[in-house]
């Protein structure tokens, strides 16, 4: 994610930092890009979003949804909860 996005923002700029403020819960992922000097003329052609969607579909393995996946054995069921009736029945 966040270092695809840096990837494809840095040819639009001369300096792309990552800032990361200090979170109160350890499971923060707030991060700012500060990004200094545009410089659209060294940019490519492809924009910024087209290039990092890239970026990210290489991470994730592309943006194929694979045909039906195969079933999996399991030992999961669903039970429905007496009622309050079916209790006072027994």
């Amino acid at each position: 994610g966040v270092e695809e996005l840096i990837s494809a923002v840095r040819p639009h700029f001369s300096s792309v930092r990552r800032y990361s403020p200090e979170a109160s819960r350890n499971s923060s992922s707030e991060v700012y890009l500060v990004c200094r000097h545009h410089t659209p003329w060294k940019a490519p052609k492809a924009s910024i979003r087209e290039r990092y969607e890239a970026g990210v579909n290489k991470l994730v393995g592309g943006d194929e949804i694979a045909d039906d996946p195969e079933p999996v054995a399991s030992s999961f069921r669903v039970r429905r909860k007496k009622s309050s009736e079916d209790l006072e029945e027994h």
